[in-house]
Parts: C-alpha cells; sequence; structure tokens
C-alpha cells in the first residue's frame, strides 16, 4: 500500500541523497573559484530545502499510521467489548 506521500519521500530521498553527492564531488575539486564556491552554496541550500521537504514526508505517513493504530485499537476495544457478535445462544 504506497501512498503520495511515500512515494514523494521516495523522490525526495534520492534527489537529495544525488545532489549531497554533487556537492561532495564540487568540494573536493581543489581548483575552487567564486562561481564554483556559489554553486556548492546552492546545492548546499537545495539539500537543506529537500530536508525540511523530506521531513514534512515522515509527518505525513506518520498521521496516517497513528490514525489506522487509533482505528485497529477502537475496532479491537469493540470487538472485546462485546460478549457476542451475532446471534445469541438462547435463540
Amino acid at each position: 500500500m504506497s501512498t503520495a506521500a511515500e512515494e514523494k519521500l521516495d523522490k525526495l530521498w534520492r534527489a537529495m541523497s544525488n545532489t549531497f553527492l554533487h556537492t561532495l564531488t564540487k568540494a573536493e575539486n581543489p581548483s575552487m573559484d567564486a562561481a564554483a564556491t556559489k554553486e556548492i552554496e546552492d546545492l548546499v541550500v537545495s539539500v537543506i530545502k529537500s530536508r525540511l521537504e523530506w521531513g514534512k514526508c515522515i509527518a505525513s505517513i506518520e498521521n496516517v499510521l497513528d490514525a489506522q493504530a487509533e482505528e485497529r485499537e477502537a475496532n479491537q476495544q469493540y470487538v472485546e467489548s462485546e460478549s457476542c457478535l451475532g446471534p445469541s445462544e438462547s435463540e
């Protein structure tokens, strides 16, 4: 059962990790000029923004899972509170 948030999470994770690796590769270059430094700064900002969006997706998925757990618990409590679901034995 894949939700839109889970699919978005997967895409964000890939983009964030690729950007992070690209940033590291750029930063290892010994001949850094102002343009390269600016590009690295932009990549770092992109990673941070992606991480924030990733956190929002995680929170959304957690909310869905919490709601499902509450629903299961409510159903379990209902089943346990009923002494018999179905016709009574005296009928």
